[in-house]
């Protein structure tokens, strides 16, 4: 009788054989900016590979869904409810919203454009020892149509404030990502980069100043500030990272613009702007 057991035993071992191996769990949160909620599960754990139960973005009310944004700024979806398929790294993921206007718009003959929306800034904010430090109050926005909305986010995707002018803590090198939209739901994003120091204090920040309008388009202008010489590269790449379009131009110093045409299909792509001492990256539509 013992042997009989033994030889079941030595069988059911060869059909089903123990497996010690275990599968990456991943961590999916799950964030909104003004003007929205989520519904659905906010924090969710995922094994590798596999999809994410779904969430929806709700707007309030006067606001409408724009799309979903990774916390490095990249847009990640403009799908609504998001289920995010083959999960393969943690993840922090924005649903971001922007204002409706209820008001009838009349043309006539003619109409007056708004100039563009634009971020200007500047280097001369410091922090103290302790590494408190003052943002945006060097920083000016100009252009569009007013009333702006402002965030503020920090490296991990949480709003740090939705003022112009904020008091944060750093303690070690971090970037801070600004995002301005106005009435006529044109925006920008721009990103503070920190360096931060225990012996001086002083953190070194870095902004583009270039001007991307109009936005949706089709043919875009893109305006450079004074003091940028040399050859800088325009690239186009769509939501899945493939190169579009890629381009030079030569700068002399001076403010520039030049008309950025396009005859690619509709939709939502990433323009990024590189040069010496010059870098942007910011979304746009394109829109015939």
């Amino acid at each position: 009788m013992k042997a009989y057991s033994f030889w079941i035993t030595l069988a059911l071992l060869f059909l089903f054989p123990f497996s010690g191996s275990s599968q990456t769990i991943y961590s999916l949160q799950f964030k909104t900016t003004e003007g929205g909620a989520i519904s659905g599960v906010k924090s969710q754990t995922v094994p590798g590979d596999s999809s994410s139960s779904p969430v929806t973005a709700d707007p309030d009310y006067n606001f409408k869904f724009s799309y979903w944004m990774k916390n490095d700024s990249t847009i990640l979806s403009l799908s609504n409810p998001l289920i995010i398929d083959s999960v393969k790294e943690d993840m922090v993921i924005i649903a971001i919203f922007s204002p409706v206007s209820n008001y009838p718009i009349y043309i006539e003959d003619s109409i007056s454009l708004p100039p563009p929306l634009q971020i200007n800034e500047f280097k001369d904010t410091v922090s103290t020892r302790e590494g408190s430090l003052t943002i945006g109050n060097e920083i000016k926005i100009s252009g569009g149509t007013p009333d702006y909305i402002i965030h503020w986010f920090d490296s991990t995707g949480d709003i740090i404030s939705s003022q112009l002018i904020a008091n944060v803590t750093i303690q070690k090198n971090t970037k801070l990502i600004l995002t301005v939209s106005d009435k006529n739901n044109c925006s920008l994003t721009d990103t503070l980069f920190i360096s931060f120091s225990n012996a001086t204090a002083i953190p070194i920040t870095t902004f583009s100043r270039i001007s991307v309008w109009p936005n949706p388009g089709r043919n875009f202008n893109i305006q450079f500030p004074n003091g940028i010489y040399g050859t800088v590269k325009i690239q186009l790449f769509d939501l899945s990272g493939k190169l579009i379009t890629n381009r030079n131009y030569t700068l002399f110093g001076n403010k520039e613009t030049f008309q950025f045409k396009t005859s690619i299909p509709e939709g939502v792509y990433i323009l990024k702007i590189s040069g010496n001492k010059v870098y942007a990256e910011t979304k746009i539509i394109v829109k015939h």
